[in-house]
C-alpha cells in the first residue's frame, strides 16, 4: 500500500524547502524520489513543491502580524521599441472611428484595399503620410484589436423582436425551407429577407422598421426604411429589390412574420411565376440565419436602438441606406461559412481563405456576362471614402431629427410616400 494523506503531507513538508533552493539536476532528482515515494504525477509534484505559502503569521508584543511573501516583478515580455508609432496609432484609430467601430480583421482588410483613397483623401483629412501608410498596409487585424482596445467602449444593447406569426391557412400556401444544398449555396439569386424593428425599449404603437434582404451566395445586401409594419411597405420593397437588382433574383425566403406571409405577397410572387417564395420554421432563427446576421451588422450598429415612428425619420433611415448598401456590397470584405460538422460535442466550422466583398464574390458565381458588366460599370464609378464620409453625415442627420423630435407620435393615418 501506498503512504496515507497525512504522510504525504509530510514528505512534502520536509521536501519543499530542499527543492526550492536546488539547482536545476538537483531538483529533477528530489522529483524522482518523490514520484516513486508518493505516486503523484510529475507535473503535479512539481506544482505542489513549488507553490509557496500564501501568508505567514508572526506573533509579537501580544499581537498577530501577518507577513506576506515579496512579490516579484513581472518579466517584460516586449523588449525594444514598439513597430507601430504613436502618429500610427491615431490614424489608426480615425480610420476605425471614420469606419464606424469595424472589428480588426475587417479593418485590415478595408484599410488595404483602399489605402489610395484613404491617403488621397482631403475631406476628412487622415494626414496619410509614406512611412503611416507602409504600417497602415502591414498591420494585421489582431493588432489592430490590440492597439484599439483602450479606446473602444464596449456596451452591449439589445433591440426587442416583435414577429407576429402569419395565419395557418396562409403558411401552408408557402413552402418550408430549412436549408441550401451545395449548388443553392453557391447560386446567386437565392434571398433571405427579414426586418427589424426601430421601436426604442418598447414596441408599443405604429413605428418605423428596416426591410434586410440578402444574397445568400454573395452576401449583397439591400435595406429598404420602412413606415410601419403595413404589408404595403415590405411588399414596396421587394419589388424594389426584384425589379432593380443587377443579377437575378431567384427566391425570397423569410420567417414566419405576418409581413411577409400574406395575401398580397402570395399573389405578387404567383403572378411573377419565376419568382419562387418560402419561409422558416418557427422558433428556428438558424433557417434565416443570413439575413438575421446582417440585422446587427448592418442595421443596429449602424441606425442604432432608438425609437423611429416618423416618416422624416424613415426617409433619414433611407437616406442612410443609400450610403450604406453600395459600400458594403463593393467595398466591405465578410467572411463566408464554407462547412459546418459536429465531432463528438464541438461543432467545427471551415471559411473561406481570405475575406472576400461581396462584389468579389458575384464576380466569381455563375452569373452571365451582361450581369458582370453591369456590376464592374456601378463600382467604378463610386468612391469608398467618399461614400463612408456621406454615410457618417447621413447617420448624424438622422440622430439629429431624432434629437429635435420633442415628443413621440404615431404615424398619420392618410396616404403618405415614402422615399426608398
Amino acid at each position: 500500500m501506498g503512504l496515507h494523506m497525512s504522510e504525504r503531507k509530510a514528505v512534502i513538508r520536509e521536501t519543499k524547502a530542499n527543492y526550492q533552493k536546488a539547482d536545476k539536476k538537483a531538483k529533477g532528482l528530489i522529483l524522482d524520489q518523490l514520484v516513486k515515494l508518493t505516486g503523484y504525477a510529475r507535473k503535479y509534484a512539481i506544482r505542489v513543491l513549488a507553490k509557496r505559502p500564501a501568508r505567514a503569521t508572526l506573533v509579537t508584543g501580544g499581537k498577530t502580524v501577518v507577513l506576506r511573501p515579496e512579490k516579484k516583478p513581472r518579466p517584460k515580455n516586449r523588449l525594444g521599441k514598439r513597430m507601430y508609432t504613436k502618429e500610427t496609432v491615431d490614424c489608426l484609430e480615425k480610420i476605425w472611428w471614420f469606419y464606424r467601430c469595424k472589428c480588426g480583421p475587417y479593418l485590415a482588410e478595408i484599410i488595404r484595399q483602399n489605402i489610395g483613397f484613404l491617403a488621397a483623401s482631403r475631406k476628412p483629412e487622415f494626414h496619410i503620410t509614406p512611412g503611416i501608410r507602409a504600417q497602415l498596409v502591414a498591420i494585421s487585424g489582431r493588432q489592430i484589436d490590440r492597439l484599439l482596445k483602450p479606446v473602444k467602449d464596449a456596451e452591449e444593447l439589445r433591440g426587442i423582436s416583435g414577429t407576429k406569426r402569419a395565419a395557418e391557412t396562409l403558411l401552408k400556401k408557402v413552402p418550408v425551407r430549412t436549408h441550401y444544398t451545395d449548388q443553392e449555396r453557391n447560386t446567386p439569386g437565392f434571398c433571405q429577407t427579414d426586418t427589424v424593428h426601430h421601436c426604442g425599449d418598447t414596441d408599443s404603437g405604429e413605428f418605423n422598421l428596416t426591410l434586410t434582404v440578402t444574397d445568400v451566395s454573395s452576401g449583397w445586401i439591400w435595406l429598404y426604411g420602412l413606415l410601419n409594419k403595413a404589408h404595403k411597405w415590405t411588399l414596396e420593397g421587394l419589388k424594389k429589390t426584384y425589379t432593380e437588382s443587377l443579377f437575378n433574383i431567384i427566391e425570397f425566403h423569410s420567417d414566419c412574420g405576418s409581413e411577409f406571409i400574406n395575401h398580397d405577397t402570395i399573389d405578387w410572387v404567383q403572378l411573377v411565376k419565376t419568382l419562387g417564395l418560402s419561409h422558416s420554421r418557427s422558433y428556428h432563427k438558424n433557417d434565416n440565419c443570413f439575413a438575421e446576421q446582417k440585422n446587427n451588422a448592418f442595421v443596429r450598429n449602424y441606425a442604432g436602438l432608438l425609437r423611429y415612428d416618423t416618416l422624416k425619420e424613415c426617409n433619414a433611415l433611407n437616406r442612410v441606406y443609400e450610403f450604406l448598401c453600395p459600400l458594403v456590397n463593393y467595398f466591405i470584405p465578410n467572411k463566408k461559412l464554407r462547412s459546418k460538422t459536429k465531432v463528438g460535442s464541438k461543432i467545427v466550422k471551415v471559411y473561406d481563405k481570405g475575406l472576400k466583398t461581396p462584389y468579389q464574390r458575384l464576380m466569381e458565381s455563375s452569373l452571365t456576362d451582361a450581369e458582370r458588366k453591369r456590376l464592374t460599370a456601378e463600382r467604378t464609378l463610386l468612391n469608398p471614402v467618399e461614400l463612408q464620409y456621406n454615410l457618417n453625415h447621413a447617420i448624424d442627420n438622422l440622430l439629429e431629427i431624432y434629437k429635435a423630435k420633442v415628443t413621440f407620435s404615431k404615424c398619420p393615418t392618410q396616404e403618405v410616400s415614402v422615399t426608398f
